[in-house]
Formats: structure tokens, sequence, C-alpha cells
């Protein structure tokens, strides 16, 4: 199954910009982000957002985690039987 991306490519700026958030992402301990599910297209557009600036991306997803866990978001579909 192919998955179709819908954000236009990465400069090379952005690509810089990608390499210093996921760093960011995966050594901070506060932060929750999950390589398996948080994707790249996921994460650029935070990047582009924030005008690749990454402490403020950082804190953008790092809010939307939150947000997502608070108003309990992964649990919405899961039907009870």
């Amino acid at each position: 199954m192919e998955i179709k991306k819908f954000t236009a490519p990465m400069t090379l700026e952005e690509r810089g910009a990608m390499e210093k958030f996921k760093d960011k992402l995966e050594n901070e301990e506060d932060c929750d982000y999950d390589c398996d599910v948080h994707s790249d297209n996921l994460l650029i557009r935070f990047l582009r957002a924030r005008q690749c600036d990454v402490n403020k991306a950082y804190f953008m997803f790092t809010e939307y985690l939150k947000f997502r866990e608070k108003m309990q978001l992964e649990t919405i579909l899961t039907v009870s039987v």
C-alpha cells in the first residue's frame, strides 16, 4: 500500500532543521515523541509553521502532544463491547 504525501518536498534548509528537530525530540525527557508514530510528514508541518525555528516547532509539537493526551484522542475511536 502506497502512502500518499501531501506536503511539498523539503528544501536543504528544512532537511537540516528536521535533523535538529528530531535530535531534540529524541533527547528531551519530557517529550513523548515516537518515530514509529510521528512521521516526517507530520513533523515538517510543525517546522514550516514556525519558519524552521526548531525551538518554536518543538514547543508547538509538545503542546500538540499534551492536547492529544488531555482530550484522550487516542481512545476516541475505540469501541467498547
